[in-house]
């Protein structure tokens, strides 16, 4: 449901929830995470 509503809120774009957005280490490297996929909906 809050996913629907994310949705219209961001003008129709739709982005598939994910638990883990990035992952840094103590100097501030990136070393993980995923990318939301995003897609425009009709």
């Amino acid at each position: 449901m809050a996913n629907a509503f994310a949705t219209f809120a961001a003008d129709g774009t739709y982005c598939a929830p994910i638990s883990i957005a990035e992952v840094d280490n103590a100097q501030g490297k990136k070393i993980g995470g995923r990318h939301p996929r995003a897609s425009r909906t009709p």
